[in-house]
């Protein structure tokens, strides 16, 4: 295999207010440490796959279609071979232009930005071509408790140190051929990254362990590819509650998990025979649109954003009329290694689901990828409520929520990028 590896800063030029906190009411006032976007670019036999990440919320459907476009107009690389992946950073900037202001600040200006930095990292990456051999390594990692409990009959957002958690860390490293140096890691680990909710820019957890890790393998680029991780929350807990911290948290919980990555990298990998090959589709989303006619969230004295969500789906009816789509995609990396992207906030019941189904194929199991729907949640979720089921879509500008049917839609399509991934397999 060959690789193409590179990064560069998109910390914002100017002011907004980040992504990801509706209690934030203004713009950030400081930056902690800079946000990157990174790429990875592996070519077996003259075809590629981009996987690119950045330290923001979530991508948007359109700068994700716009970027494809002119990815394989001019690099020649299939739109179906490219992921635009994010970290989740609850504490960077916002790109979707269909969500409430409350999520964040959509700037025309910043997207623009970004747009200009995809093409200039990819202008310098295809200058300097890596002959690599691979590695998979996987291990536990136990940073993250299920925040779904039910308490007097409702779901609430609370440590639930029984509930159903992916814990698994996936690794794909990349060796130089020549030295057996560490070029670039993949991380695929699925954890919230909203550590702080301090109203300063910072990478969150992802990019200090990105960072620790570059600077310990010298010259490496790392990405962090944010899992299945809709359901699950950093164990940052006091008492019965959770709590937020500072970017002094950030940092503590970065260093903690890369000394655990550390110690799973130094570990002897499966070598991996490199193939690639991709498979997509997209499935329109059965939704409820019954919510509308009646506030079960909000208190009466709150039903003024109850009110101006209605005035939102109103005046962006695209959404209703054209109708939301789930996008999969597949991408292989060799017979027994997958990875499978999907543009929601997944909770961690899909991730155990398709891994228990194929179990002779290690899985990435991608969320926050190609752009964002919202959570989605399993039929079971979708009937008990909470965050994950009904109260999210106020803020990101749904116009009801998912119907209970998503769950069988969604396990149909990802099996179905597996088994069409399989065909070729002997």
């Amino acid at each position: 295999m060959k690789i193409y590896k590179g990064k560069i800063d998109i910390t914002p030029q100017e002011k907004l207010k980040l992504g990801g906190f509706a209690h934030r009411d203004s713009r950030y006032v400081g930056v902690k440490n800079n946000l990157y976007l990174r790429v990875l670019i592996m070519e077996v036999d003259n075809r590629k796959v981009a996987i690119f990440t950045a330290d923001i919320l979530f991508w948007s459907k359109e700068v994700v279609e716009e970027l494809r476009s002119i990815i394989e107009r001019k690099y020649l690389i299939s739109k179906e071979n490219i992921i635009f992946s994010a970290t989740h950073n609850h504490s960077g900037p916002l790109l979707p232009k269909d969500m409430l202001p409350e999520l964040g600040e959509y700037s025309q200006s910043y997207s623009q930005f970004l747009k200009e930095k995809v093409i200039h990292l990819l202008d310098s990456v295809f200058m300097n071509p890596i002959d690599v051999y691979v590695e998979y390594i996987e291990d536990k990692m136990y940073f993250g408790v299920n925040r779904r409990l039910k308490e007097n009959g409702k779901i609430l957002m609370k440590p639930n140190y029984q509930g159903e958690i992916d814990n698994t860390c996936s690794l794909i490293k990349f060796n130089n051929v020549k030295s057996g140096k560490v070029e670039s890691i993949l991380i695929n680990y699925a954890l919230h990254a909203n550590v702080t909710d301090d109203n300063y820019i910072n990478t969150d957890y992802p990019g200090v362990i990105c960072k620790n890790l570059e600077d310990k393998f010298e010259g490496s680029i790392v990405l962090f590819l944010q899992g299945f991780s809709g359901n699950i929350r950093p164990k940052l807990i006091i008492g019965e509650e959770f709590f937020r911290g500072t970017f002094e948290t950030v940092e503590n919980l970065g260093n903690q998990i890369s000394d655990k990555i550390i110690k799973i990298i130094s570990k002897n990998g499966k070598i991996i025979k490199s193939e690639l090959d991709s498979y997509s589709l997209k499935i329109k989303m059965p939704m409820d649109l019954s919510i509308q006619q009646e506030n079960k969230l909000f208190s009466a004295e709150n039903n003024d954003f109850f009110l101006r969500w209605i005035k939102f789906i109103k005046e962006h009816p695209e959404k209703e009329i054209d109708g939301i789509y789930l996008h999969v995609q597949g991408i292989k990396l060799s017979r027994n290694l997958m990875i499978i992207t999907l543009n929601g906030e997944v909770v961690t019941e899909y991730a155990l689901y398709i891994k228990e189904k194929y179990k002779d194929i290690n899985f990435l199991t991608l969320g926050c990828s190609n752009g964002m729907i919202g959570y989605l949640a399993t039929r079971e979720q979708l009937l008990e409520g909470g965050y994950e089921s009904e109260d999210f879509i106020y803020y990101f500008g749904l116009p009801g929520k998912y119907s209970t049917e998503i769950d069988n839609l969604i396990k149909g399509a990802m099996v179905e990028c597996v088994e069409n991934l399989m065909k070729d397999v002997i």
